[in-house]
């Protein structure tokens, strides 16, 4: 579970985002990056009803979580990122996934 400080929460800062924000994809994720003005990093997580039922789209969340958290000292600071997860994440492991969300956070320069 990522500590409260690096979560988006609210509805507003997630369409701000999606509406602001700089759109980079992958093969099993997609990240919508904008930056803050707070000292630290936050994300969010998002799954929809196509990725499959309840329990495929809290897997793939938790998947992403647990990237986010071995990886957390990697990134730039001030940033907010909203990760959506693509259908094809239902059936990824965690290596192809986290290599995925590399090159994708590779391509958008805040590495």
């Amino acid at each position: 579970m990522l500590n409260k400080k690096y979560r988006i929460n609210k509805k507003y800062d997630y369409d701000y985002i999606f509406k602001n924000g700089k759109r980079v994809s992958g093969k099993y994720i997609i990240v919508f990056i904008k930056t803050n003005e707070l000292q630290h990093s936050r994300f969010g997580i998002v799954c929809s009803k196509k990725v499959g039922n309840a329990v495929i789209r809290n897997r793939s969340k938790r998947l992403m979580r647990a990237i986010l958290h071995h990886n957390m000292d990697v990134f730039v600071k001030n940033y907010n990122m909203v990760i959506v997860c693509r259908v094809s994440i239902k059936d990824a492991q965690y290596k192809q996934v986290e290599d995925d969300f590399l090159s994708v956070v590779r391509r958008a320069r805040i590495l």
